[in-house]
């Protein structure tokens, strides 16, 4: 039965990791806690389960690395084009006073 707990919150957690790898990383931790503290599992098959456990949180700390430098990329993405759409405000006024300097120097 605990296998299948176990197996059960490993699917849940690798679905989360792409979005949420931090509650992912929870379940699988809060998982890991009550295996160790099931007092009547065979010490063979809790050694396994905390493995494939262990495994699973690896995971989930290398995919919230992949999260994070996800979001930081959209963020620098965000502030690039944020600066591009000023520089071009400014250079349609710049050109617009221009045009108007000119205008205004035609007798």
């Amino acid at each position: 039965m605990i296998q299948a707990e176990v197996q059960n919150t490993i699917s849940q957690a690798r679905s989360l990791m792409s979005v949420d790898p931090d509650a992912a990383s929870q379940q699988l931790k809060l998982t890991l806690e009550k295996v160790r503290q099931t007092a009547d599992l065979n010490p063979d098959l809790r050694d396994q389960v905390v493995d494939v456990l262990q495994t699973a949180l690896r995971e989930a700390a290398r995919r919230k690395v992949e999260f994070e430098h996800a979001r930081q990329q959209r963020l620098e993405n965000m502030a690039a084009g944020r600066e591009q759409a000023l520089i071009a405000e400014n250079l349609i006024r710049d050109q617009e006073k221009v045009k108007q300097l000119m205008l205004d120097s035609i007798p």
